[in-house]
């Protein structure tokens, strides 16, 4: 610390003090221009609070302090000790990232040279400029920008990332622009190309033919491809264990029949079939894959699966994939609601089903974290009593949370213990009650 300066903590203490000592009536004679001349002043201490704010928020994330202190994200720790929407508290803390990213833009923010939101802007302006820009071309843009803030207004600021590029660069910067509108008319033709067409070919089979543009086919074509992959890998491993044992050509024959000899293409297609296997749930809030729920004896079901099953659209299926099909289904205990929904799918269901989904929006609306907005369609149904510790899953032991508050609140499998937000429920209404860790009681 130089000679003069006083730490962080004690010129808030200051700042506290001073502002708690102002006569506001001391105002009331005052004349336009000096009333005029204190506002402005006041704003701009307003603007380096902010900046000051903003900076200190930033060193908490990147320490975890609300973490270690409170037992809390940043963003739930704001949102429950200031009473703010969590949105906002999100905001707060993502524009603080930005206030201080930047060496230049984050002491010019503390000076008081431009404001918080200017700063943001500028660090979302910078991170709009050419890759192939070196440290000193950077540097470079980071002053333009700040010159800039004399001038213009934030939302103006985020805008001129191409006006400052070409300012630094002018040569990169048109190269760059000339192959943007290349790759910017390519998309758009790829979009326009895009279809998916598929039929029955008459002999059993459904045949599929389709154009993707290449951002949205990349995770189609990775999925593919690791499945290909893997089933290599075991194939190899089968046929290493088959050399091993030493069987006959007959049974080498009938156990490589189904993999050797296939070409890339019978590859890729077992690949999609098998993708398809582990996600064959449609657009639904919540739910798991088919299943078969009954009320007859299992061995019945399964003994009663000899005739021909009918698909939804009509296509027959024999008795053997109709008994896999059994065999691939669940059966559960269930318990019905007064219209038959199911309410209590117990322990052999971990998913939440329509039904329940359907109640938990009805009951909770959306996420039950104090400050929070999200809505019932964008939460999970938590387990307040863990599926792995036993919980079941039913109304008196779900609650809906958002992603980001069901981190915080999910329990801690190797420390149950721990001092951290839970739910409980309220014994007249059913509803989930959100506690705050015990350590952070000092906050609220």
């Amino acid at each position: 610390m130089h000679q003069g300066q006083i730490t962080t903590g004690q010129a808030l203490s200051l700042l506290e003090s001073a502002l708690s000592r102002i006569d506001h009536e001391g105002r009331a004679g005052m004349g336009s221009e000096e009333r005029l001349d204190l506002m402005r002043r006041a704003r701009k201490v307003a603007d380096r609070v902010g900046s000051l704010a903003s900076v200190l928020t930033a060193e908490v994330e990147s320490a975890q302090a609300s973490m270690r202190a409170a037992g809390t994200p940043l963003t739930s720790f704001l949102s429950t000790s200031e009473t703010r929407d969590s949105r906002d508290a999100a905001r707060e803390v993502f524009k603080a990232r930005d206030v201080a990213k930047l060496g230049q833009v984050r002491q010019a923010a503390l000076d008081g040279e431009v404001s918080s939101d200017q700063a943001a802007a500028i660090t979302q302006g910078m991170n709009q400029m050419p890759q192939q820009f070196t440290d000193e071309q950077r540097g470079q843009a980071e002053q333009v920008f700040l010159d800039k803030a004399k001038t213009m207004p934030a939302r103006k600021l985020a805008r001129m990332a191409d006006e400052v590029a070409a300012q630094v660069a002018p040569e990169l910067a048109r190269s760059l622009e000339e192959k943007a509108k290349g790759l910017d008319a390519q998309r758009r033709r790829a979009v326009q190309r895009r279809h998916l067409s598929y039929g029955d070919d008459g002999d059993g089979s459904v045949w599929f033919k389709g154009s993707l543009p290449q951002v949205e086919a990349a995770p189609f074509v990775a999925l593919i491809e690791a499945h290909v992959q893997a089933d290599r890998v075991a194939e190899k491993d089968r046929d290493e264990g088959l050399r091993s044992l030493k069987p006959g050509p007959r049974v080498l024959r009938e156990q490589r029949d189904a993999g050797e000899g296939r070409t890339p293409d019978q590859r890729r297609a077992d690949a999609l079939v098998a993708a398809i296997g582990e996600h064959r749930d449609g657009p639904q809030v919540a739910g798991d894959r088919p299943r078969i729920v009954v009320t007859i004896e299992e061995k019945d079901l399964r003994e009663r699966a000899e005739a021909c099953g009918v698909l939804a659209n009509g296509a027959e299926v024999g008795p053997g994939e109709l008994r896999r099909m059994c065999c691939d289904a669940d059966l559960m205990p269930v318990v019905l609601g007064s219209e038959s929904e199911i309410l209590d799918v117990g322990r052999q269901y971990r998913l939440v089903t329509p039904a329940i989904r359907r109640a938990l929006s009805i009951r909770d609306k959306g996420c039950v974290f104090p400050g929070c907005r999200a809505k019932d369609t964008a939460c999970q149904a938590h387990h307040v009593i863990p599926w792995w510790a036993g919980g079941a899953t039913a109304m008196n032991n779900l609650a809906l949370l958002c992603p980001h508050h069901h981190a915080v609140i999910e329990p801690d499998r190797f420390e149950p213990g721990a001092d951290q937000w839970r739910i409980t429920f309220h014994p007249d209404t059913g509803k989930p009650e959100v506690h705050a860790p015990q350590r952070m009681a000092k906050y609220l």
